[in-house]
């Protein structure tokens, strides 16, 4: 009997002791846990600096490309995707400015110091650069900042006020645009941008065919005509832009973001893989940076048809996963591996792509081949201190054997780029000359169901022309003194456009299933349309970002159909804000 009491006592205190770790394990154990799981997603480790990504400004992009001919070297921010997070950036260009090198000339300083103001803001800004009126642009760049040790805020009045006239129109060519861009941090830990921008503006008769064709503004999501005394009716559109970002460092190389905007994938003027043509969209972006790479994941919802077909009503849904492996392989040249999948689904995420570390294809094969995969690559390579070489290349889909028989086979859907850069030196320092070229063949980025092809509310996600053209631009850019520029853009484009019945392969949005045929399908087939596009443009910077411009602009479009030629010039205001351009 005592042995059997002393049994009983250990069980019962084996019994209490597991109830009390139990205990324990519910109150104590499963919250801490839980707190630890939070604090690592949503609180970055000690040391790292939170920037607000940053989508650049298209002279900031010049003068980084420049910089990097400049040094020999690619940076390790990877300007091939965009935005970026300017922090790497910065800490980059304030090391090169400690150490400068024995061969930099004084233009390449000026370079440098321009591009560390400009990129500095709300990274590691600092107050104490000369104010205007004693409260504005105290860090050099942006209208309104304040550093804290806990708050970073930087405001900037978004403006673009502009009227001309056309050679042949008796009324005002206008393009009015206002908004505000905020963009800051909070404790080091979260950045933030928004911006909202409200645009008013005249287009061209070419213009309202696209808007016919695809019932969609270029670049817009919901649309409205507006007239006025100097507006003729069916010329005026206003539409609004709202875009916000919140990001978090989740370790000193991972990033997360949240938000409803852009991206660009590329080193050129345009992208064949994803671009910031059409309107913002919904997304999560994942970006991890280590060692000479950085690998960006976006799970994006997207609109599958037109607001201005629906008005007030929900819009269907599908949605987009990307991901980008970049690689700065050597000090000099990057490659850029690209997969894209876009895919509807009833009321729901497909979750099996939510893995952002597999590959697109091999999912979507396993789920019966349903959904419309995209892959690609680019390059980029500093072939000497004043010249770089860039490319890119699309397959949305491609049979070997069907290509090398040479027979125009429908399936055989791809795109291509090449660009180069060219900077000046010696008397001709101030000057640089860009050149790229853009072939997509027929029915590419299409799908059969009309849903899962590679746009959002009706405008492409590549290049804006869609497919089945080719395209060659140019630019020459010339700086003078500190606050002057000018620059000369040449394009030309022939595509083959569709006609109401038949689908040649140029709009995105036909079902392939429509083709013409499976063999004979050849680029530029159906109506052959060539465009000649130029602007010459000057500027002159009144304050930081301030700018007082002149533009002129000629278009001519020739087909067996008719031939129409167009020319105005503009004169206005910019603020915070590129040239506004529609590149049809």
């Amino acid at each position: 009997m005592a042995h059997f009491a002393n049994f009983a006592k250990r069980a019962r205190t084996r019994v209490h002791i597991f109830l009390s770790l139990q205990i324990w394990h519910t109150q104590t154990l499963l919250p801490l846990i839980w707190r630890l799981a939070i604090y690592s997603v949503f609180v970055p480790a000690a040391g790292i600096a939170q920037a607000a990504w940053l989508f650049p400004e298209e002279d900031l992009r010049v003068d980084i490309d420049r910089l990097e001919c400049d040094q020999f070297r690619l940076f390790s921010h990877h300007s091939g995707l965009i935005p970026f997070n300017p922090h790497r950036l910065n800490a980059e260009l304030a090391d090169s400015m400690e150490h400068t090198g024995p061969g930099r000339t004084l233009p390449a300083n000026t370079r440098l110091q321009r591009a560390l103001t400009e990129v500095r803001g709300g990274s590691n800004g600092e107050e104490g650069s000369p104010a205007w009126l004693g409260r504005f642009y105290r860090d050099g760049r942006h209208f309104y900042s304040y550093y804290g040790k806990e708050v970073v805020l930087l405001l900037d009045p978004m403006l673009d006020l502009g009227a001309g006239r056309e050679s042949h129109w008796d009324h005002w060519h206008i393009d009015n645009r206002r908004g505000l861009s905020v963009r800051g941090s909070v404790d080091g830990r979260f950045s933030f941008r928004m911006s909202v921008l409200e645009t008013q503006q005249t287009v061209r008769p070419y213009t309202i065919d696209y808007v016919q064709r695809y019932t969609a503004f270029p670049g817009a999501g919901r649309y409205k005509a507006f007239s006025g005394s100097l507006v003729r009716g069916d010329r005026g559109f206003d539409y609004l832009l709202a875009e916000g970002e919140l990001s978090v460092s989740l370790s000193k190389s991972v990033s997360l973001s949240i938000g409803h905007g852009r991206h660009f994938v590329g080193f050129g003027m345009k992208s064949l893989l994803l671009s910031d043509a059409a309107p913002p969209h919904f997304y999560l972006r994942l970006n991890t940076n280590v060692w000479r790479l950085h690998y960006q994941n976006i799970f994006a919802e997207l609109g599958a048809d037109s607001p201005a077909e629906l008005g007030d009503r929900l819009l269907p849904k599908k949605y987009m996963v990307s991901h980008v492996l970049s690689a700065n392989l050597t000090p000099r040249w990057n490659l850029g591996l690209f997969e894209s999948v876009v895919f509807s689904r009833k009321d729901h995420f497909e979750l099996q792509y939510l893995n952002p570390v597999i590959l697109y294809r091999f999912v979507e094969h396993a789920l019966g081949s349903p959904d419309n995969v995209l892959v690609g690559l680019q390059l980029k390579g500093v072939v000497g201190r004043r010249t770089a070489l860039y490319g890119q290349l699309l397959f949305d889909e491609l049979v070997l054997k069907q290509f090398f028989r040479q027979n125009g086979w429908w399936g055989n859907k791809y795109a291509w780029q090449i660009g180069m850069q060219h900077f000046g030196g010696g008397r001709w320092e101030d000057f640089s000359v860009q050149a790229e070229a853009n072939l997509v063949r027929p029915y590419t980025y299409a799908f059969r169901d009309s849903i899962a092809n590679y746009s959002h509310l009706h405008q492409a996600l590549g290049h804006p022309l869609g497919a089945n053209f080719v395209e060659l631009s140019s630019v020459l850019r010339y700086r003078f003194g500190d606050r002057g520029s000018a620059q000369v853009r040449l394009t030309w484009h022939a595509q083959g456009i569709d006609s109401a019945s038949v689908n040649f392969g140029g709009n995105v949005l036909r079902d392939y299933g429509t083709r013409t045929d499976d063999y004979g399908v050849d680029l530029l087939q159906g109506m052959r349309q060539d465009v000649i596009r130029v602007e010459a443009g000057i500027t002159w910077r009144l304050l930081p970002r301030t700018f007082l411009y002149g533009r002129f602009h000629f278009r001519n479009e020739r087909s067996l159909a008719n031939e129409r030629s167009y020319g105005w010039f503009l004169f206005g205001l910019r603020m915070t804000l590129d040239p506004h351009r529609i590149d049809l």
